[in-house]
């Protein structure tokens, strides 16, 4: 259950959340074309909240838009700062942000006119871990979907539509119904693709792997990832790879959740990138310390902003992240994963012909020096008001 706030924003106005309706001949609810965002906002170590790259989120909103054919009524810079006011009408720390443009009621048919008004909404509210505080202490099972990525000229891969998620949620539904936690999808022509709403990374003999942008939405967390590891010299490449290779990877990780399994529930239980991390921070501290480090104030690489969350004079004010950032420990991991931070969750394991059986263990020796964590990021901020 969605934890209800004070106040929507709606089409340029604040209404309260039980008034925030739409008509039953919304061209949008009956054909599905939407463009949406999903952002966080992270309550920081000094007190003040930051929203994780603001204005990277709305941009791909508005290019979602414009894929999709219509024009939102609203500049990019109105719609960041309704998203920092709806923040501080709520009384917000921390909160999952949702806006969403859509067309409105008006004539209907596939083609929607200008009499169908194109109207635009955000909402705020708490969400905790996607998956549980289960999934996030031991990991979830991961199971190989039935069902394939869109194809580029099937549905437009780079927008965030609604109705492109529909692949999606029959993909999740597929493998919750099997018992499975989460569902990888490959492409059409049978190479990973990513899953049902998260990008995933391998390892392989030290260079971390992530499939190209070609049927995969351009995730934000996914660039976050591979900005830190380039940043600190590890080498990333973006290629294709088949999922036999991911099986015999030394690292599998999703840009949100932690999976444990990529393929028929063949792997045990096992522990959570970070919490092997916290026991051996030397290892860790090259990516997981400026991920922390900008969620209590420190900073980061210079494209990597976030957007302060402040009085109404600060508000809109972009700062850029500096170098540096400190690593947290096992308990302030835990707080802070407990609050959904968007992160990336390394799970490490061995081969089952080395070991005799697929577990949980430390990362290559190759990466012994080198970072094996790859944690959520954000900026600066300030205290709402």
């Amino acid at each position: 259950m969605v934890q209800k706030t004070d106040w929507i924003w709606m089409d340029g106005e604040f209404v309260p959340w039980d008034e925030a309706r739409v008509h039953v001949l919304t061209h949008t609810l009956h054909y599905g074309l939407a463009v949406f965002e999903g952002i966080r906002c992270y309550a920081l170590a000094d007190g003040g909240s930051a929203v994780f790259r603001l204005a990277e989120h709305v941009e791909r909103l508005f290019h979602s838009a414009l894929i999709a054919g219509f024009e939102i009524p609203y500049s990019a810079d109105a719609i960041s700062q309704a998203i920092l006011e709806t923040l501080r009408r709520n009384r917000m720390k921390e909160a999952y942000i949702r806006p969403l443009a859509f067309i409105g009621e008006g004539p209907m048919g596939l083609l929607f006119t200008s009499e169908n008004p194109i109207r635009v909404c955000i909402a705020v509210w708490s969400w905790g871990a996607y998956l549980g505080d289960e999934g996030l202490r031991n990991g979830i099972r991961v199971k190989t979907s039935s069902y394939a990525r869109h194809h580029v000229n099937v549905m437009m891969t780079k927008a965030k539509i609604s109705g492109n998620y529909v692949n999606s949620v029959l993909a999740k539904r597929e493998a919750v119904g099997l018992g499975y936690d989460e569902a990888l999808m490959l492409d059409t022509d049978g190479f990973v693709a990513e899953a049902s709403g998260e990008n995933v990374f391998i390892v392989r003999k030290g260079v971390i792997k992530t499939t190209p942008l070609t049927s995969i939405l351009p995730g934000i967390t996914r660039d976050s990832v591979i900005v830190l590891a380039r940043d600190r010299q590890l080498p990333v490449v973006e290629e294709r790879f088949s999922r036999d290779e991911l099986y015999t990877a030394d690292e599998v990780f999703f840009t949100e959740r932690p999976p444990r399994s990529p393929r028929s529930g063949k792997w045990t239980t096992g522990e959570l990138g970070w919490a092997v991390a916290a026991r051996s921070q030397r290892r860790s501290r090259k990516i997981s310390s400026p991920w922390f480090g900008a969620k209590t104030g420190d900073t980061e690489p210079g494209s990597l902003r976030s957007d302060r969350v402040g009085a109404p004079s600060e508000s809109g004010t972009t700062r850029l992240l500096r170098r540096g950032g400190r690593f947290l420990g096992l308990g302030r991991c835990r707080r802070f994963f407990g609050c959904s931070l968007a992160a990336a969750l390394v799970l490490r394991f061995r081969s089952r012909f080395a070991r005799g059986l697929w577990r949980f263990g430390l990362p290559l020796k190759q990466l012994e020096e080198r970072a094996g964590l790859l944690q959520g990021l954000c900026g600066t901020g300030g205290d709402l008001s």
